[in-house]
């Protein structure tokens, strides 16, 4: 029986890279979404669905199945119990995988997340929200044979992002001619990874057996804003007049972790070339 690569919530940031990268492969891809399919590739059924309202794509979830669940940016705590009946489907239907993208806002701020154990203090909604999420899974797959993968991210960036991201609000914003950036500072430290190691990781891991729960970012990527300032500033020789530095509790200042578990597995080569991946983002931008 062929692998099934069922992604729920493809038509996202990430799950748009994804499709991109998979469909270059030899897999069947199943890819679900609310928007009608604008995926060129024909290798890809499209099903243009609600995953929480539509049953249209249960028929294609059996034992041959692997599912990434990339339907959680909306931060609706009133999806938790939909999610946790979704994932009993699952279950019951002996799917082979469930991998989840999860978030560092889980951990909050934190400027030395050492290991996934680190203690989870989260300060925002999205944290709170993911938190939840990560719970659900782990109680609803014990004891099954289902296994599953949370990956923890950390601030992905990358081509095909409309909004949102720091990387591309800034770079977009300094394309379009504003003089003026707001930011939660310019010395805060955090871990970065391009949207395309992300997939290869994504692929890597939705074919491992056992659980496993990783932080997911570039070792090689840790920036403050004024650190992409400069890189930005040596590409484009613009910048801005003022960067207003925005004070709330609930903005995540530093999360920085060196992913050694990920890298125990030794299975990738993370990219080092921060200035080609702003490079290509401002040629994308500059279109």
């Amino acid at each position: 029986m062929n692998t099934k690569i069922i992604i729920l919530g493809s038509q996202g940031f990430i799950g748009t890279n994804l499709i991109n990268h998979l469909s270059q492969l030899k897999y069947l891809i199943l890819s679900i979404g609310k928007k009608n399919n604008f995926f060129k590739n024909k290798k890809i059924k499209h099903i243009k669905a609600d995953i929480y309202k539509s049953k249209k794509f249960y028929k294609y979830i059996d034992s041959s199945s692997i599912i990434i669940f990339l339907s959680a940016s909306k931060f609706n705590f009133n999806d938790i119990e939909k999610f946790k009946k979704l994932v009993n489907i699952f279950k019951n239907r002996k799917i082979k995988k469930l991998l989840f993208l999860s978030s560092a806002s889980v951990y909050g701020n934190n400027n030395n997340i050492k290991s996934e154990l680190v203690l989870k203090k989260p300060v925002n909604k999205q944290g709170k929200f993911f938190i939840k999420f990560e719970n659900a899974i782990i109680e609803s797959l014990k004891n099954s044979k289902t296994s599953y993968t949370i990956l923890r991210t950390f601030n992905v960036f990358g081509k095909l992002r409309k909004k949102g991201g720091m990387i591309e609000s800034f770079i977009q914003k300094l394309l379009k001619g504003d003089n003026t950036f707001h930011a939660s500072g310019l010395n805060n430290l955090r871990s970065y990874i391009h949207v395309n190691d992300l997939c290869k990781i994504i692929l890597k891991l939705s074919f491992k057996k056992k659980n496993l729960i990783l932080n997911v970012c570039n070792p090689n990527y840790i920036f403050s804003l004024k650190d992409i300032c400069i890189c930005v500033y040596k590409i484009t020789k613009k910048k801005f007049l003022k960067i207003i530095i925005k004070k709330n509790k609930n903005i995540i200042q530093n999360s920085v972790c060196i992913p050694k578990k990920l890298l125990k597995m030794n299975f990738f080569k993370f990219n080092q070339n921060f200035d080609l991946e702003l490079k290509k983002i401002i040629k994308e931008n500059s279109l």
